[in-house]
């Protein structure tokens, strides 16, 4: 930033007046204290901005990965360490795990065991309030500081998580080189952004408890919607197994994968609105009956929609009867329109329907299906997954397992 004219102006103003004066020297000190009480001045407002910037996005976070990135980021950024890292405490488990590193020796220390007064971080949660390592003044931990010695650790902070009297985890600042040591009012900053990342952190965790709270209710009313009907028992299930499956053969992420799974556990959840006499009526539906079948993946939807952790299965549970060249429903979409789940799922739906009983038919055999999936390959199932499927199946029967 380029100097303000004005003001060394001012400066050049006061130095010639000391020059005549005859206090000059103890003017000269009071300027240099005032310059060192500027400079900290500007530290203490650089931690209160970081303070702050974390506090607003932190109220905002509630993915535990982000979350811990976010505020091992912040804290290197504002305070200068070689590493900063967080750990949590395990539920039901005796120790921390590091979900969160930054910085040098990061791959090492992600994913780390932390036990109770075992090395830096399981002695500082056993010391149980914020600590400088390396420190000279009363009060330091010996054990810790050997610990610190052990690790490597020339200086660094320490901060014990808390929520309601609880530690849930420790967040830490490790310095290996000679950089400046931290002081007390570094520590108070880590302090500050500790007591704010334990709220936020509890937080995420109430919330991702709800969150899988209601995603088990309503895998449990899937359940209860295949149990409606002896001959759809288990159906989901196996549908979930077959989209695996398929998603494996073609490649998809680990990401990817999961949320094909989700929406072949849920894809019928919204069959929970149609009558059980349409569900296992045995002659051919009426087309009113048939009308009311084909809400099932709006209705669907409208259920799941406020678990924001099925978001990405959304779209696949209300497109998977979609047709490949634009006949099915809800919305009449085509080839690649149909999101790539929607199309895995509606052929392992399909291969799943064909292979077991049903009140109106008999089940196919496994080679009288897939030749019924590869004559509506391009018409109603993507010729792609239909191929992919097709090869899984293959490999499989080939090596004599069931």
């Amino acid at each position: 930033m380029p100097a303000d004219p004005n003001k060394t102006n001012l400066e050049q103003q006061i130095k010639k007046l000391l020059s005549v004066s005859s206090t000059a020297h103890g003017l000269e000190e009071i300027i240099d204290a005032l310059h060192k009480a500027e400079s900290k001045l500007e530290e203490r407002m650089a931690e209160l901005a970081m303070v702050m910037e974390v506090s607003r996005s932190l109220t905002a976070a509630l993915d535990f990965k982000r979350l811990g990135d976010f505020i091992t980021d912040a804290i290197m950024r504002y305070l200068g360490a070689d590493t900063a890292l967080l750990c949590l405490a395990e539920e039901e488990q005796p120790f921390f795990s590091c979900i969160s590193a930054t910085g040098k020796n990061a791959e090492n220390l992600f994913g780390q065991k932390i036990y109770r007064g075992s090395g830096v971080l399981g002695r500082a949660v056993d010391v149980g309030r914020p600590v400088l390592i390396g420190g000279n003044g009363d009060g330091v931990d010996q054990a810790l500081e050997r610990a610190a010695r052990e690790e490597n650790v020339r200086n660094g902070i320490v901060v014990p998580l808390r929520y309601e009297d609880t530690i849930i985890g420790v967040l830490a600042l490790y310095n290996y080189d000679h950089k400046p040591d931290f002081n007390e009012d570094n520590l108070m900053a880590a302090r500050i952004l500790g007591d704010i990342s334990a709220i936020a952190i509890q937080n995420a965790r109430l919330y991702e408890q709800s969150q899988r709270a209601y995603v088990n209710t309503i895998a449990a009313l899937a359940a209860a919607i295949d149990a409606k009907d002896s001959y759809t028992r288990g159906h989901s299930e196996r549908v979930a197994s077959y989209s695996v499956a398929i998603a494996d053969e073609m490649g998809l992420s680990s990401k990817e994968r999961s949320f094909v799974e989700s929406a072949a556990l849920l894809h019928d959840i919204g069959k929970i609105g149609i009558p059980g006499s349409i569900l296992r009526k045995p002659e051919k539906l009426s087309e009113h009956e048939y009308t009311v079948v084909k809400m099932h993946p709006y209705t669907g939807v409208q259920i799941i929609k406020p678990v924001e952790m099925l978001t990405p299965v959304v779209s696949i549970i209300y497109h998977h009867h979609e047709h490949f060249d634009g006949t099915g429903y809800v919305e009449n979409l085509k080839g690649e329109e149909i999101p790539l789940g929607a199309r895995i799922l509606s052929v392992a739906d399909a291969f799943e329907a064909m292979t077991s009983e049903r009140p109106y038919r008999s089940a196919l055999t496994v080679e009288e299906a897939i030749a019924e999936l590869q004559r509506c390959a391009g018409t109603q199932f993507d010729p792609n997954v239909v191929n992919a499927f097709v090869r899984v199946v293959r490999r499989t029967l080939g090596d004599g397992s069931e």
